[in-house]
C-alpha cells in the first residue's frame, strides 16, 4: 500500500513542521512506500521514502497520475494525516475483497495532547482515499487540471467522480476511526480557480459505509 501525498516545507512554521512529523511517523507502520512531491527533508526522510521535486502546491491530477503508476493500492492523503495502525489491514481486507475504493471522514484531535480517543468528526474535510491502480487510471483522465492540493474544491469533486464511477464498491471507512486530522490554524491557499463543467461535485455524498 503506497501513501502519495504533497507536504508543505517543513520551515513553513514550527506547527507545519510538527503536523508533518507526527504524520509521518504513524505512515512508516502503515504504509510499504511513501511519495512526497516536496524537497527532500531529513525529517521525513526513510528507506521507504521517496520526494519527487514539483511545483508548490501540486496539483491533484499530477498525485493521481503517480497513484496510477503503482502496482498495488494507493492512497492520495494530506500530509498531516495521522493513520491508526489497524489502516493497513482494513484497506487490504476491504480492496482485494473486491472493493474498489475507500474514502473517511477525519478525526480531529488536540494536538497538544495526541489524545486520539476523544478525537471527533468536525467538518466534513476528506484528507483520504485509496483506490485500486485501474480507477486512479480512470480518474487521471477525468479530474480537472486545475484542481491543487491545499484548496478546496477537489474532495468534493473525487467524492463524486468514485460514487459515479464505483457505485457500491466505493465504501467508507470512517467508524473505524482511521484518519485523524491535527486542529491547526495556518492555512495557505494563493490559488483561485473555478471548478470547470462537466463537474462531479454534485454527486458528492459519502458513500455507504464498510
Amino acid at each position: 500500500m503506497i501513501a502519495i501525498s504533497s507536504c508543505r516545507a517543513l520551515q513553513a512554521s514550527e506547527e507545519v513542521a510538527r503536523n508533518q512529523v507526527r504524520a509521518n511517523q504513524s505512515w512508516q507502520q502503515a504504509f510499504d512506500a511513501i511519495a512526497y512531491f516536496a524537497d527532500p527533508d531529513p525529517r521525513l526522510a526513510s528507506p521507504k521514502t521517496r520526494f519527487i521535486r514539483g511545483e508548490d502546491f501540486t496539483r491533484i491530477k499530477t498525485l493521481v497520475m503517480t497513484a496510477a503508476l503503482y502496482e498495488d493500492i494507493a492512497c492520495i492523503i494530506n500530509a498531516d494525516i495521522v493513520v491508526s495502525e489497524g489502516l493497513r489491514t482494513i484497506v487490504n481486507s476491504l480492496i482485494y475483497g473486491g472493493t474498489l475504493a475507500l474514502t473517511s471522514k477525519r478525526y480531529e484531535f488536540d494536538p497538544e495532547t495526541e489524545n486520539y480517543d476523544r478525537a471527533v468528526v468536525a467538518d466534513h474535510g476528506v484528507d483520504f482515499f485509496a483506490a485500486t491502480p485501474q480507477v486512479w487510471k480512470k480518474c487521471w483522465k477525468e479530474i480537472p487540471s486545475e484542481f491543487r492540493i491545499g484548496h478546496g474544491g477537489w474532495d468534493s469533486w473525487m467524492l463524486g467522480f468514485l460514487n459515479f464511477h464505483c457505485k457500491r464498491l466505493f465504501l467508507d471507512i470512517t467508524p473505524y476511526r482511521c484518519i485523524f486530522h491535527p486542529r491547526h490554524a495556518s492555512r495557505h491557499a494563493p490559488h483561485s480557480f473555478e471548478i470547470p463543467n462537466p463537474s462531479f461535485s454534485h454527486l458528492s455524498a459519502f458513500p455507504m459505509r464498510a
